[in-house]
Protein backbone atom coordinates (compact mmCIF):
# COMPACT_ATOMS: atom_id res chain seq x y z
CA UNK A 1 0.00 0.00 0.00
CA UNK A 2 1.52 3.44 -1.23
CA UNK A 3 2.31 6.20 1.73
CA UNK A 4 -0.21 8.68 0.92
CA UNK A 5 2.57 10.69 2.55
CA UNK A 6 5.08 10.19 -0.52
CA UNK A 7 2.82 11.86 -2.78
CA UNK A 8 2.44 14.83 -0.13
CA UNK A 9 6.09 14.95 0.06
CA UNK A 10 6.43 14.91 -4.03
CA UNK A 11 4.08 17.73 -4.10
CA UNK A 12 5.87 19.90 -1.87
CA UNK A 13 8.75 19.05 -3.76
CA UNK A 14 7.39 20.00 -7.39
CA UNK A 15 4.77 22.74 -6.39
CA UNK A 16 5.75 24.58 -3.25
CA UNK A 17 9.54 24.41 -3.69
CA UNK A 18 10.68 24.24 -7.47
CA UNK A 19 6.52 25.76 -8.31
CA UNK A 20 7.41 23.87 -12.07
CA UNK A 21 6.04 25.48 -14.89
CA UNK A 22 4.57 23.78 -18.22
CA UNK A 23 7.77 22.72 -20.79
CA UNK A 24 10.16 23.37 -17.81
CA UNK A 25 13.34 20.34 -17.99
CA UNK A 26 13.74 18.89 -14.49
CA UNK A 27 16.52 17.23 -13.56
CA UNK A 28 16.01 14.76 -10.66
CA UNK A 29 19.17 13.48 -9.03
CA UNK A 30 18.64 10.55 -6.54
CA UNK A 31 19.98 7.06 -5.35
CA UNK A 32 18.55 4.00 -6.69
CA UNK A 33 16.71 3.64 -2.78
CA UNK A 34 14.51 6.76 -3.48
CA UNK A 35 12.84 5.06 -6.48
CA UNK A 36 9.04 5.36 -4.79
CA UNK A 37 9.93 8.90 -4.52
CA UNK A 38 11.36 9.61 -7.45
CA UNK A 39 8.32 7.75 -9.50
CA UNK A 40 6.20 10.26 -7.47
CA UNK A 41 7.87 13.40 -8.48
CA UNK A 42 8.18 12.13 -12.26
CA UNK A 43 4.44 11.62 -12.51
CA UNK A 44 3.32 14.91 -10.75
CA UNK A 45 5.98 16.43 -13.29
CA UNK A 46 4.42 14.98 -16.19
CA UNK A 47 0.96 16.33 -14.93
CA UNK A 48 2.30 19.67 -14.86
CA UNK A 49 3.99 19.37 -18.11
CA UNK A 50 7.17 18.85 -17.68
CA UNK A 51 10.05 16.42 -18.77
CA UNK A 52 11.92 14.34 -15.72
CA UNK A 53 15.49 14.14 -16.39
CA UNK A 54 16.09 11.00 -13.84
CA UNK A 55 20.04 11.09 -12.84
CA UNK A 56 21.16 8.31 -10.89
CA UNK A 57 23.55 11.68 -9.26
CA UNK A 58 25.43 13.95 -10.40
CA UNK A 59 29.02 13.45 -9.31
CA UNK A 60 29.77 10.28 -10.58
CA UNK A 61 29.48 7.01 -8.94
CA UNK A 62 31.75 6.06 -6.21
CA UNK A 63 33.95 3.28 -7.79
CA UNK A 64 34.46 5.48 -10.80
CA UNK A 65 35.52 8.12 -8.26
CA UNK A 66 37.89 5.83 -7.02
CA UNK A 67 39.32 4.44 -9.78
CA UNK A 68 39.86 7.75 -12.10
CA UNK A 69 42.74 9.80 -11.96
CA UNK A 70 43.04 12.68 -10.67
CA UNK A 71 43.08 14.42 -14.13
CA UNK A 72 39.59 13.08 -14.90
CA UNK A 73 38.21 14.19 -11.58
CA UNK A 74 38.95 18.00 -12.38
CA UNK A 75 36.81 17.75 -15.59
CA UNK A 76 32.87 17.19 -15.69
CA UNK A 77 31.42 15.48 -18.59
CA UNK A 78 30.26 17.93 -21.52
CA UNK A 79 26.72 15.99 -21.36
CA UNK A 80 26.45 16.72 -17.51
CA UNK A 81 27.75 20.25 -18.09
CA UNK A 82 25.24 20.72 -20.91
CA UNK A 83 22.45 19.43 -18.25
CA UNK A 84 22.90 21.47 -15.41
CA UNK A 85 23.66 25.05 -17.88
CA UNK A 86 20.14 24.39 -19.68
CA UNK A 87 17.97 22.59 -17.07
CA UNK A 88 14.95 25.00 -15.08
CA UNK A 89 15.52 23.24 -11.70
CA UNK A 90 16.97 20.53 -9.84
CA UNK A 91 15.57 18.25 -7.21
CA UNK A 92 18.41 16.11 -5.48
CA UNK A 93 17.37 13.47 -3.44
CA UNK A 94 19.79 12.08 -1.09
CA UNK A 95 19.15 8.29 0.27
CA UNK A 96 22.20 6.57 1.00
CA UNK A 97 22.47 3.02 1.63
CA UNK A 98 25.77 4.00 3.55
CA UNK A 99 26.29 7.04 4.81
CA UNK A 100 29.84 6.28 5.68
CA UNK A 101 30.00 4.90 2.36
CA UNK A 102 32.50 7.88 0.55
CA UNK A 103 34.84 7.59 3.41
CA UNK A 104 36.75 5.12 1.33
CA UNK A 105 37.38 8.36 -0.54
CA UNK A 106 41.08 10.87 0.17
CA UNK A 107 39.92 14.38 0.76
CA UNK A 108 42.04 15.30 -2.33
CA UNK A 109 39.82 13.28 -4.49
CA UNK A 110 36.74 14.82 -2.90
CA UNK A 111 38.39 18.59 -3.18
CA UNK A 112 39.27 17.84 -6.58
CA UNK A 113 35.70 16.92 -7.89
CA UNK A 114 34.16 19.62 -5.67
CA UNK A 115 36.40 21.99 -7.24
CA UNK A 116 35.36 20.67 -11.01
CA UNK A 117 31.50 20.67 -10.28
CA UNK A 118 32.11 24.46 -8.19
CA UNK A 119 31.32 26.13 -11.97
CA UNK A 120 28.86 24.27 -13.24
CA UNK A 121 26.63 24.59 -10.25
CA UNK A 122 26.90 28.63 -10.02
CA UNK A 123 23.16 28.44 -11.09
CA UNK A 124 22.62 27.11 -7.98
CA UNK A 125 24.30 29.70 -5.47
CA UNK A 126 22.81 32.86 -7.84
CA UNK A 127 19.60 31.28 -8.45
CA UNK A 128 19.24 30.88 -11.62
CA UNK A 129 18.52 27.07 -11.39
CA UNK A 130 15.67 26.54 -9.34
CA UNK A 131 16.72 23.81 -6.71
CA UNK A 132 15.69 22.11 -3.62
CA UNK A 133 17.53 18.85 -2.00
CA UNK A 134 15.68 16.27 0.26
CA UNK A 135 15.88 13.33 2.40
CA UNK A 136 14.44 9.59 1.49
CA UNK A 137 13.96 7.84 4.31
CA UNK A 138 16.58 4.96 4.61
CA UNK A 139 17.52 2.40 7.12
CA UNK A 140 21.32 3.99 7.15
CA UNK A 141 20.23 7.36 8.12
CA UNK A 142 17.69 5.68 10.64
CA UNK A 143 20.74 4.26 12.18
CA UNK A 144 22.74 7.76 12.16
CA UNK A 145 19.50 9.05 14.28
CA UNK A 146 19.40 5.98 16.47
CA UNK A 147 16.11 5.07 15.51
CA UNK A 148 13.75 2.40 13.78
CA UNK A 149 13.25 2.77 9.95
CA UNK A 150 9.57 3.37 10.54
CA UNK A 151 10.25 6.15 13.35
CA UNK A 152 12.67 8.01 11.04
CA UNK A 153 9.82 8.15 8.56
CA UNK A 154 7.42 9.61 10.77
CA UNK A 155 10.15 11.61 11.97
CA UNK A 156 10.70 13.27 8.31
CA UNK A 157 7.47 13.17 6.94
CA UNK A 158 6.26 14.78 10.33
CA UNK A 159 9.12 17.67 9.38
CA UNK A 160 8.55 18.43 5.96
CA UNK A 161 5.03 17.18 4.79
CA UNK A 162 3.31 20.28 6.40
CA UNK A 163 1.16 23.29 5.04
CA UNK A 164 3.91 25.59 3.99
CA UNK A 165 1.55 28.27 3.14
CA UNK A 166 0.35 27.90 6.90
CA UNK A 167 4.05 28.07 8.17
CA UNK A 168 4.95 30.74 5.82
CA UNK A 169 2.33 33.12 7.58
CA UNK A 170 3.45 31.85 11.00
CA UNK A 171 7.08 32.75 10.41
CA UNK A 172 6.21 36.14 8.70
CA UNK A 173 5.41 37.55 12.39
CA UNK A 174 8.64 36.13 13.77
CA UNK A 175 10.22 37.46 11.04
CA UNK A 176 8.78 41.14 11.07
CA UNK A 177 9.96 41.43 15.08
CA UNK A 178 13.69 40.47 13.68
CA UNK A 179 13.31 42.98 11.14
CA UNK A 180 12.20 45.94 13.21
CA UNK A 181 14.61 45.17 16.13
CA UNK A 182 18.30 45.96 16.50
CA UNK A 183 19.30 43.11 18.40
CA UNK A 184 17.99 39.61 19.69
CA UNK A 185 18.99 38.21 23.22
CA UNK A 186 18.95 34.24 23.37
CA UNK A 187 18.26 33.34 27.13
CA UNK A 188 18.27 29.72 28.52
CA UNK A 189 19.87 27.50 30.80
CA UNK A 190 23.13 28.25 31.13
CA UNK A 191 22.93 30.69 28.06
CA UNK A 192 22.53 34.23 27.53
CA UNK A 193 23.33 35.31 24.13
CA UNK A 194 23.40 39.26 22.38
CA UNK A 195 23.98 39.21 18.76
CA UNK A 196 23.27 42.82 16.93
CA UNK A 197 21.03 42.53 13.89
CA UNK A 198 22.07 46.41 13.18
CA UNK A 199 21.85 46.70 9.03
CA UNK A 200 20.61 42.99 8.64
CA UNK A 201 17.44 42.56 6.85
CA UNK A 202 15.55 38.86 6.22
CA UNK A 203 12.19 37.75 4.47
CA UNK A 204 10.45 34.75 4.68
CA UNK A 205 9.77 33.45 1.00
Amino acid sequence: MRDPRLEQYAGILVDTCIGVQPGWQVLVSAAPLARPLVDEVSRLLGERGAHALIRQNLTGSLPWALAAPEELLKTIPSIDLHSLENADALISIDAPENTRERSALSTERVRLRQAALRPAMERLFTGDLRWVGCLYPTPALAQDAGMSTRAFEDFLYGACVLDWDAERERMSRYSERFVSADEVRIVGAETDLTLSLTGRTGEVD
